[in-house]
């Protein structure tokens, strides 16, 4: 089954975070609010149903409030069945299919899957990669390999990542296993 056009988009809005993703956390921030405000002003109608959710949660919130002041009340319980508010269980206006679509596969996949450059078929999936972790794909020069990137005892070592080797010799598999070694390392030693 092919992706929905709105994939692409989300796909879009990954890959502008991963262009900040050397910078500072404020700079970082300030920039993934403007890619997101940016966002909502192209895509009016996903905008409104991020609002319709968030509009739902807080209306469910007050009628179970409400609910339960009514069940405090003393008033008979056939006048409290009659009167208790129902919970809403979808926004008003109708979600298009696919939207239902997207968010089930997000749901499915995770959020990693979406915006995954892992090669197919090389024995890692972007679920497994663990905190502190990422991949960094090949280039015209050099190989791939995985980052740790601010683990808590690499910074107490005055270090700010490590990497595995980039040889296009080492597999991509062999590459993931060299940095889960070295994350069991350098969790042992915390």
């Amino acid at each position: 089954m092919p992706l929905p056009k709105t994939i692409k988009i989300h796909r879009t809005i990954v890959q502008e975070f991963e262009v900040i993703n050397h910078t500072d956390l404020k700079t970082k921030l300030q920039q993934a609010i403007l890619i997101l405000e940016q966002y909502k002003k192209e895509h009016p109608d996903y905008a409104k149903l991020v609002d319709d959710l968030k509009n739902k949660d807080n209306c469910n919130d007050l009628r179970k409030s409400f609910n339960d002041i009514l069940q405090l009340s003393g008033f008979p319980q056939a006048i409290i069945d009659k009167n208790l508010a129902p919970l809403e269980d979808e926004p008003q206006e109708i979600i298009d299919q696919d939207a239902k679509d997207i968010a089930q596969q997000l749901i499915d996949e995770g959020f990693k899957g979406v915006s995954s450059n892992l090669p197919g078929n090389c024995g890692v999936t972007s679920n497994m990669i663990p905190k502190y972790c990422y991949y960094k794909p090949a280039s015209d020069k050099r190989g791939d390999k995985f980052i740790i990137e601010r683990h808590p005892k690499l910074i107490t070592e005055g270090k700010r990542q490590w990497a595995t080797t980039e040889s296009k010799l080492k597999t991509t598999k062999e590459k993931y296993d060299l940095m889960i070694q070295k994350l069991n390392e350098l969790n042992n030693l915390i």
